[in-house]
């Protein structure tokens, strides 16, 4: 299914083919915190299936407890945050 995403002011536009029956909810404290709620729902999208149409977000790399590193991309302008991914040759966005 494909579906249109985009941060609170429009800075920043995207569009992504995602399975409905992906859909998962994460109680870890990282998306905890940027959820601001006891868990964030996410759905995963294929690097192939994802398609910026507009803006450049901002990035940084997070280390979670696990070890792990994900880039978290947001909007400059609004602070929305808006996916998550692995550094470098990104396979999934989330």
């Amino acid at each position: 299914m494909k579906i249109d995403g985009g941060c609170h002011c429009g800075a920043i536009t995207y569009e992504a083919e995602v399975d409905p029956a992906s859909v998962v909810i994460c109680h870890c404290t990282d998306c905890q915190m940027m959820g601001g709620g006891t868990y964030r729902t996410n759905i995963p999208a294929a690097a192939g299936g994802f398609r910026l149409i507009r803006g450049t977000p901002k990035t940084y790399v997070k280390t979670a407890e696990s070890g792990n590193k994900r880039v978290q991309a947001f909007c400059a302008d609004c602070g929305m945050g808006l996916w998550a991914t692995s550094p470098g040759t990104p396979e999934w966005y989330g």
